[in-house]
C-alpha cells in the first residue's frame, strides 16, 4: 500500500512538474506543443485505424527567440538536449531519420531565408518533401521521389519543425503546415532554465503517460481517441463561424487544431485524476486551450486566404496601379465607340461604373511583375478568369450568359476585356487593407503573414 501510495504521489509530482512546463512560454505556445508531443505517442496506431493528424506543426522565430530550446524541452523526452535534424542536411538524409522514428515528434531544425535562388528552391524542395510524407497522402514517400520500398510511405511520427519564416506561393501547401509564432518576448527564461535542469521529472511524466495509456489498452485509447475526433470534428470551426460567418476555413487547418485541442484536454483529464491539478485549475486551463486553438484555427485561416490566387492577383495589379508603372484610361464616347488617351499602353479601361480589364494583358503585366522576384502566379490566366466569373465577381456578356468576355472598341481597335463593377473592384484592389494603421498590439502572426504576403514586392 505504502508503493502505491508512493507511486501515487510521483505520478503527480511529475504530472503538475509538466503543468509548470506550460510557464516557460506563452501558453499558446507551449499547450499545443505539449499537445503534439502527447498525440504522437500513438500515431502509428492512429494511422493504422485511417484517422490521425495530418500535416506538419511548424514553430516559426527569429534566432535565438527560444524555438530550439522548446522543441527539444517538449520532444527530446529522453535529455531535452537535441533535435533529430535540421535543413542543412539532404532531402534524403532528412527522409531517413524521420523515417526511423515511430510514435514520437521527429524534430528539423532551422529552416530560413537564402541568399540565392538555388539555395532557396533548394530548402523549399525539403520542406515540400516532408509536408507529403506527414500530410494525407498515403503514397508520400513515393510522390517525394523515393521509389525505394524499404521506406516507409508515411511517416509514424508526429513532424515538427522550426523556422526563421516561412514564404509558400500555393494554399495547399499551407494548409498542410500548422503555424506557430515565437518571438524572445514569448519566453520566460528563468521558467525554461528551472525546467531544462529537471528535464527528468519530464521524462518520468512521458513514461506514465504511457502506462496510462496501456492500462486502458492501446486499441481501447485510440478507438475512444478516434471518436472523440470525430464528435468534435466541427466544434471549434463552427465557433469560429458563429463570431464571423465569413470566415474560411480549410479542413486540414480544422482538423489539426481539433486533434491537438483533443490531445490537450485528455492531459487535463489525466492531471486532475492523478491530483496533479483541482477541478477549479482543470476547467481554466480547458477554457484557455479551447481559445488558444481558436485564435490559432483563425490566424492560420487569414494564413491561407492571404494565399488565394485572386487575392494575389489583385494585390500585384494594386501595386502596377498604385506605382503607375500600369494604367486604366477613362474612355470618352464618340458615337457607338469610345476614345482614350492612351488605348495601347493601358491594361484596361474605366467606363460610367465599371472597369475593363484587358483580356490577358493585365494577366501578363501582373505576372511579369512577380516573375522579377523570382515568383509566379500558380493560377493560369484562363482559370483566373472561370474563378472570378464563378465567384459572381465579373460582368456577364451581353446575350452570352455564360460568357465573361466584352468586346469593346476604343480608338479603332478592338479589345477583348473582362468586365468588373467599380465597386467591386476597388474592394478586389483594396483587398484585407485597412485605411487606418494597425495597432502596436498587432499580433505576431498578422505580421508574419503580411510580411509573407508582401514577399514579392522586395
Amino acid at each position: 500500500m505504502c508503493e502505491r501510495v508512493t507511486t501515487q504521489k510521483n505520478r503527480a509530482a511529475v504530472c503538475k512538474h509538466t503543468v509548470e512546463m506550460l510557464d516557460v512560454a506563452e501558453r499558446r505556445i507551449t499547450i499545443p506543443l505539449l499537445a503534439v508531443a502527447l498525440l504522437s505517442l500513438v500515431q502509428s496506431k492512429m494511422i493504422e485505424i485511417g484517422e490521425y493528424f495530418k500535416g506538419v506543426f511548424c514553430l516559426v522565430g527569429q534566432t535565438q527567440s527560444g524555438k530550439t530550446q522548446l522543441y527539444k524541452m517538449f520532444f527530446d523526452w529522453l535529455f531535452g538536449r537535441q533535435t533529430d535534424t535540421n535543413f542543412e542536411s539532404t532531402d534524403k538524409g532528412i527522409i531517413r531519420v524521420t523515417s526511423k522514428k515511430r510514435d514520437s515528434v521527429a524534430t528539423v531544425d532551422d529552416y530560413k531565408p537564402t541568399s540565392t535562388v538555388f539555395a532557396r528552391n533548394n530548402q523549399m524542395s525539403k520542406l515540400e518533401k516532408i509536408i507529403r510524407i506527414c500530410s494525407d497522402d498515403s503514397n508520400g514517400y513515393h510522390r517525394a521521389g523515393y521509389g525505394n520500398l524499404t521506406i516507409a510511405n508515411i511517416a509514424y511520427c508526429i513532424l515538427a519543425i522550426t523556422a526563421e519564416e516561412i514564404r509558400l506561393a500555393v494554399q495547399s501547401t499551407l494548409a498542410r503546415m500548422l503555424i506557430i509564432y515565437i518571438t524572445r518576448k514569448s519566453m520566460n527564461w528563468d521558467n525554461l532554465t528551472y525546467c531544462q535542469k529537471n528535464h527528468d521529472s519530464y521524462k518520468k511524466f512521458i513514461i506514465n503517460y504511457i502506462l496510462y495509456i496501456s492500462a486502458q489498452g492501446v486499441a481501447n485509447y485510440c478507438d475512444n481517441l478516434k471518436q472523440k475526433f470525430l464528435q468534435n470534428r466541427d466544434k471549434l470551426r463552427s465557433i469560429l463561424l458563429e463570431k464571423n460567418k465569413d470566415i474560411m476555413i480549410d479542413n486540414r487547418t480544422s482538423d489539426q487544431c481539433t486533434w491537438l485541442y483533443i490531445s490537450f484536454d485528455l492531459f487535463i483529464n489525466y492531471a486532475l485524476e492523478v491530483n496533479a491539478i483541482n477541478h477549479d485549475e482543470a476547467k481554466r486551463f480547458k477554457q484557455e486551450s479551447l481559445q488558444i486553438f481558436l485564435n490559432i484555427m483563425e490566424e492560420q485561416a487569414e494564413r491561407i486566404n492571404e494565399l488565394d490566387d485572386v487575392k494575389q492577383f489583385f494585390r500585384g495589379l494594386s501595386y502596377l496601379l498604385d506605382t503607375k508603372e500600369e494604367h486604366i484610361d477613362k474612355l470618352q464616347a464618340r458615337n457607338i465607340k469610345f476614345a482614350s488617351e492612351d488605348s495601347k499602353a493601358a491594361i484596361g479601361f474605366a467606363k460610367s461604373e465599371r472597369i475593363y480589364l484587358k483580356n490577358e494583358v493585365a494577366f501578363r503585366a501582373v505576372n511579369s511583375y512577380f516573375k522579377r522576384f523570382g515568383k509566379d502566379l500558380v493560377i493560369s490566366e484562363s482559370s483566373l478568369r472561370e474563378r472570378l466569373f464563378d465567384n459572381g465577381l465579373l460582368v456577364r456578356s451581353k446575350g452570352k450568359p455564360k460568357s465573361s468576355i466584352h468586346r469593346l472598341y476604343v480608338n479603332g481597335e478592338n479589345y477583348q476585356c473582362i468586365v468588373f463593377e467599380k465597386e467591386i473592384f476597388d474592394k478586389l484592389l483594396k483587398g484585407d487593407r485597412k485605411d487606418e494603421a494597425r495597432s502596436d498590439e498587432e499580433i505576431q502572426s498578422i505580421r508574419f503573414m503580411r510580411r509573407n504576403a508582401d514577399e514579392a514586392t522586395r
